[in-house]
């Protein structure tokens, strides 16, 4: 004790320590020493059970009950008598000596401070306490005694001074221990060493596996370890295994999938996995329904500097409002080879995060980090999860792996949650219309309607419980008490939270466990299904408003208060950070939507909106709020209301005072994403306004990122007019630029984009190109998403040009892949396209059976855009069978859906089949009625494409009437405009029409010009059913005129190029005719 006084009190004066020390050693002074020796030990023993109570832990409990071991173990560090050596000091200074005093507290204990973290800074903060404790104590004793005399003496201070400074220095020490673990705390993070294991034990495999797996529930390997569906190059993979190696080997990643599809499952394995490696170092992990915000980048960035070994960190469900703090920390970090980074992201909000929060300039940090794709489940998966399941429960599933796969993969969500549920829950069968993840759902919201005296309040309270875990806020009564008014309904609220223990709730040691963010959220949708959107809104406001209220009204806080104690911390939250937790309450409270974009509805317009913010709230979570729910109607096809909420956010921002960055980085985003929803219902002079002001401000703001987005988006809006050598010019800018910042991504979806212009402009070659290289960029960045939508695109110019087979292979593989990602609304336009194949071959039962099986999957996963355009497929192969009510009946349901979405450029499609159908029964009025309202609102909209398209189809029509001038003046007209816009296709398609009123006029020459002019550009573009069609028309008509040797090369070069492109039928048809028109006459 002597040593810890003199090292403390005397620091810097060393002849000083040495002649104070032996003094307070000599026998007049030994009763001051045991006290002291006393104090410090009650001391230590005090601050450790205050220790315990702040961290609500008991690691440290009964850890100096040797206390005589300890000072054996401090003997035994230095030469024999050190510590009654006068001369000998044992410390260099205070911090030395709670250090050493630490670590040999603990080697008597038989821990190891380095591996144990946590326990290494509460018993350090607890021996710096006993310290100051003890100095205090030592000089209330001694004042006024010949030991403060010769104190001041020695070293010319008052020895209260100099106790006064080492407090100052010990309380400093203290603080900074505090300030890093409960920063830390505060910002969600945990930290993985020995101790955290030995305070969490798992709960029963049955509840991990319905509420999710913690690191308790990874340690005794409950969850099933998936593996990665073999190709035919590798074997099956354990994801895992694969993200762990490519941590260690240098990598940051991602983990990318949909909601419940295991990919916090893979991250927690990886970091138990890094833990328990014991060269790795230490694991920081935040997960996602942490009950605190990540706001504050620096206090992760001093941990990870101050860190003494290699550090993993892992965050969950990036990016999310916690976005931009964890991009700074990945720019600060930039280039630290002992810091690694592991994040998981839902596929969609990660390619939707291109400006990081409005940050663009830490959109380079996002870009680096590598992509592991979560795949759906396969057969094979399934099998191993009943092997797994039944070898950790010892119970009989009784189900089989081709039961298992069926409802997986007809799920429209997360395979796993879908397949723990068939697993652990009562068995249904393969013919219930539900899986057994929404049946758990139903049977839920049923049981609380048929339990409650009061079911409509009981049903507020379990639409609170779910309306907190969707939003992945806390779920503590504390907060579920705020929609009660009165004393008989706080009662109520604990009785129906009695009654969800078991229903929704599962209890375990640590308290209650909710389900998965997503099974709330499908609580929340089939409350919608129920009651109504009315209702289910009113609930959804009651809720969303009792929380709000709760940062207002004292009083609101004070009734909780009577009913729940202590409150949780949580709860103190909304008056300790109210600003802070207001804002943090808001945006996860509107991300719900983005959860499932069919919960919209439950938000309802901005005029039906009636709750206010919290008056703490951050002013940028205002215009945020409707930010993030415009972009949740955009997915949801409610384009009016989005625009509405768009508009809301833009009005906020005119009036918010805060940094003039930050407001214009939101205006750019506000007016693009105003952009997109003018785009999307076909208003491309207000999309364009919008994007070139987007363009504008990000230039102002240096955001070169947004600009390349912005040049992209113009080329959206350029491509859909039809002007083709504009989008390719706003394209390349972007690409460019995208190469410039190294923005490898970006890139890929630029290669792509210029593929889709040279494919509209007929320039096949060149469209495959751009198409391959994404591809192959694709592929070397881990994008399988993308990559499925490149295989798919080269399908695309594969059919244009006849090759139906080597489409139909592309297709194919896109179709396997997207089922292999779990990518349901990609799955059914690989089913639609493929159907297209089909059709195209004559194969109208196949192509009929593809484009069903299209259409359900779009009404299962409520796409009604696509569901209209499977309705128009369907539309198509009637009337290639000649069914044309058939035909109609789908046209119409189209077309009807299509004016109710909004969908204008749709609508004018579907009107023009109308008129083909039309056409094909000869009543040439009806059809011209349709074709010109198809060419008035395509005019209107300004797409040129489609413009051209109803001008031919309307000379088509004139010519059937025999109006052979009238029919000319169209297919002129239609010509002109294909040749601006530069579509190739349709120019062709033109001038045929051209030849046959040529021909009907007996102006045979005309016509030939006309056929030959179409079948050049057919060949080009190596269009081989349409230019084989050309070669005959062209031998007809000059074998009307006589044979020559022109008609003979039309042959020749036929049966030349059939055969080149493996068209044995057509090429024996071309044989025959040559045979014919060369044989003599008899």
């Amino acid at each position: 004790m002597t040593n810890l006084l003199a090292s403390g009190l005397l620091y810097g004066h060393s002849t000083a320590q040495q002649k104070w020390r032996g003094m307070i050693r000599e026998s007049e002074f030994h009763t001051e020493l045991d006290d002291l020796e006393t104090e410090f030990y009650r001391s230590l023993r005090d601050a450790i059970a205050e220790c315990e109570i702040e961290r609500e832990t008991n690691e440290l409990t009964d850890i100096v009950a040797d206390w005589d071991g300890v000072v054996e173990r401090l003997e035994a560090e230095y030469s024999e008598g050190a510590l009654d050596n006068t001369d000998h000091l044992l410390f260099k200074n205070e911090a030395d000596g709670i250090d050493q005093l630490a670590h040999s507290i603990a080697d008597v204990q038989g821990f190891e401070l380095e591996k144990t973290p946590q326990l290494q800074q509460a018993l350090t903060e607890a021996v710096a306490e006993a310290y100051d404790r003890a100095c205090q104590r030592f000089s209330d004793r001694v004042a006024g005694t010949e030991i403060a005399e010769v104190f001041k003496l020695e070293t010319g201070m008052e020895l209260q001074s100099a106790v006064n400074e080492l407090d100052a220095r010990l309380t400093a020490i203290q603080r900074d221990l505090r300030h890093d673990t409960a920063a830390l705390r505060d910002a969600g993070f945990i930290r993985l060493d020995a101790l955290y294991f030995e305070r969490h034990d798992p709960i029963t495999p049955e509840v991990a596996w319905r509420t999710g797996f913690d690191f308790a529930e990874i340690a005794a390997d409950y969850p099933l370890p998936r593996e990665r569906p073999a190709t035919t190059t590798d074997d099956r993979r354990v994801i895992a295994q694969e993200v762990y190696e490519r941590l260690v080997g240098g990598e940051d990643l991602v983990v990318k999938g949909e909601g419940g599809t295991g990919k916090s499952t893979v991250c927690k394995r990886v970091a138990y996995r890094w833990y328990a490696a014991t060269d790795h170092g230490t694991v920081l992990y935040r997960e996602s329904a942490r009950t605190t915000a990540f706001e504050t980048p620096g206090t992760l960035i001093e941990a990870i500097r101050a860190a003494e070994e290699d550090l993993l960190v892992v965050v969950e469900d990036v990016p999310s409002g916690e976005a931009t703090a964890i991009f700074e920390v990945l720019a600060e970090c930039e280039g630290m080879s002992d810091v690694t980074f592991l994040f998981d992201a839902r596929a969609g909000a990660w390619e939707d995060a291109t400006d990081v929060g409005g940050h663009a300039s830490l959109e380079h940090q996002r870009q680096q980090l590598g992509i592991v794709e979560m795949p759906a489940l396969d057969e094979c998966e399934c099998e191993r999860a009943i092997v797994h399941y039944e070898t950790l429960t010892g119970e009989e599933s009784g189900r089989t792996s081709a039961q298992l796969y069926e409802e997986v993969r007809s799920a429209e969500l997360g395979g796993p949650l879908v397949l723990a549920y068939q697993l652990t829950g009562p068995a249904v069968g393969a013919d219930h219309p539900v899986s057994a993840l929404h049946a758990d759902v139903h049977r839920a919201y049923t049981a609380v309607e048929e339990w409650a005296d009061d079911p409509e309040f009981s049903q507020l309270v379990a639409t609170m419980v779910n309306v907190l875990n969707a939003a992945g806020l806390p779920v503590n009564a504390a907060f579920v008490h705020a929609v009660a008014n009165e004393s008989a309904e706080h009662s109520l609220v604990e009785r129906t939270l009695g009654f969800l223990e078991g229903t929704m709730l599962e209890q375990s040691d640590d308290g209650l466990r909710m389900p998965h963010q997503l099974w709330s959220a499908l609580y929340l949708q089939h409350m919608l299904d129920v009651a109504g959107a009315r209702l289910a809104r009113h609930r959804f406001e009651q809720c969303v408003g009792s929380l709000f209220r709760l940062f207002d009204d004292e009083e609101a806080r004070s009734t909780v208060q009577h009913w729940i104690h202590p409150l949780p911390e949580s709860f103190v939250a909304i008056t300790e950070t109210p600003e802070e937790t207001a804002g943090r309450f808001v945006r996860h409270l509107a991300d719900i939507g983005t959860i499932r974009p069919k919960l919209g509805a439950i938000y309802g317009t901005p005029k039906m909106w009636s709750v206010t913010l919290p008056a703490p709230c951050p002013i940028a979570a205002h215009s945020q709020w409707w930010i993030i729910r415009g972009r949740t109607h955009i997915e949801r096809g409610a384009f009016d209301v989005a625009e509405a909420a768009f508009e809301q956010a833009n009005r906020l921002l005119d009036t918010e005072e805060r940094d003039k960055t930050e407001r214009l980085q939101q205006h750019a985003r506000v007016h693009s994403n105003l952009g997109l929803v003018a785009w999307k219902q076909g208003e491309f002079d207000t999309a364009e306004s919008y994007f070139e002001e987007s363009i504008a401000l990000k230039r102002k703001l240096g955001d070169r990122h947004g600009e390349a987005k912005s040049l992209n988006n113009l080329g959206l809006v350029a491509r859909k007019r039809g002007e083709m050598e504009a989008a390719e010019s706003y394209y390349k800018e972007s690409l460019a630029l995208k190469r410039e910042l190294g923005d490898r991504h970006g890139e890929a979806k630029s290669l792509n984009n210029l593929g889709l212009v040279a494919r509209k402009r007929g320039k096949s070659e060149v469209a495959e190109t751009y198409y391959r290289e994404s591809l192959a960029l694709k592929r070397e960045l881990g994008d399988r998403h993308g990559e499925a939508k490149s295989l798919n695109n080269l399908g695309l110019v594969a059919r244009k040009r006849g090759k139906s087979e080597v489409a139909e292979t592309y297709y194919r593989e896109s179709l396997a892949l997207k089922r292999e990602l779990g990518d349901r609304h990609g799955e059914a336009k690989s089913l639609n396209n493929l159907g297209v194949v089909a059709r195209k071959h004559g194969e109208l039962e196949a192509a009929e059976s593809y484009y069903r099986e299209s259409l359900a999957l779009k009404r299962e996963l409520g796409d009604r855009h696509g569901e209209a355009k499977s309705l128009n497929n369907l539309g198509v192969v009637a009337r290639k069978r000649g069914e044309l009510e058939a035909a109609e009946s789908y046209f119409k349901k189209s077309l009807a859906l299509k004016r109710e979405l909004g969908d204008r450029h749709g609508e004018a499609y579907s009107l023009n089949n109308l008129g083909v159908v039309a056409r094909r029964r000869g009543e040439l009025e009806a059809a011209e009625t349709y074709f010109e309202e198809s060419l008035a609102l395509r005019r209107e909209l300004g797409d040129r494409h489609g413009e051209a398209y109803s001008l031919n189809n309307l000379g088509v029509v004139a010519r059937k009437r025999g109006e052979l001038e009238a029919a000319e003046s169209y297919l002129k007209k239609s010509l002109v405009l294909c040749r601006e816009i530069d579509d190739r296709y349709e120019e062709a398609e033109c001038l045929t029409n051209l030849g046959d009123v040529a021909d009907d006029r007996n102006d045979l020459k005309r016509a030939e010009e006309y056929y030959a002019g179409s079948l050049s550009i057919l060949r080009e573009h190596e269009v081989i059913g349409d230019a084989l069609n050309r070669f005959a028309d062209l031998i007809e008509i000059r074998a009307e005129r006589g044979t020559d040797d022109q008609v003979i090369k039309w042959c020749e070069e036929a049966i030349d190029f059939a055969e080149q492109a493996g068209q044995d039928t057509e090429r024996e048809q071309f044989q025959d005719w040559l045979r014919e028109l060369t044989s003599p006459d008899e």
